[in-house]
């Protein structure tokens, strides 16, 4: 019961650091990135992953070279590549309810379902 006392204590104490270490406003673009890689390499580094540690360092190294317009045109991009699966996507459930096959049909509906996901993915990176 103490174990669990001290645990339940430790997490919360840790939560609260955190909360207390993130930026008043939220970080954006580049320096969001930036941020974000730092945060994972302090982790791989005291887990001791050495391999993560590596590619996390050579990511931080290309991020620091990062343009916030180039960042925000390429996820503009991705989100009308997104919206252009969608609509291919929901063209296709439509053939496939004219066909009538409902196996078909349901194979349609998890493919436009995935691709409706990827949208809102891309969309909320696009405001990171």
């Amino acid at each position: 019961m103490k174990r669990f006392f001290l645990l339940t204590v430790g997490a919360a104490l840790c939560a609260q650091l955190a909360i207390a270490n993130e930026p008043a406003t939220p970080l954006k673009g580049c320096a969001a990135k930036v941020a974000n890689i730092q945060r994972e390499l302090a982790i791989a580094n005291s887990k001791g992953q050495t391999r993560k540690v590596r590619g996390l360092e050579d990511a931080l190294r290309a991020a620091e070279k990062c343009d916030d317009s180039v960042l925000l045109a390429d996820r503009e991009k991705k989100v009308r590549s997104a919206t252009d699966k969608v609509s291919e996507r929901e063209a296709e459930l439509k053939e496939e309810e004219r066909e009538g096959k409902s196996k078909d049909i349901a194979k349609a509906r998890r493919k436009l379902a995935e691709a409706q996901q990827e949208l809102t993915a891309a969309k909320a990176e696009l405001l990171r």
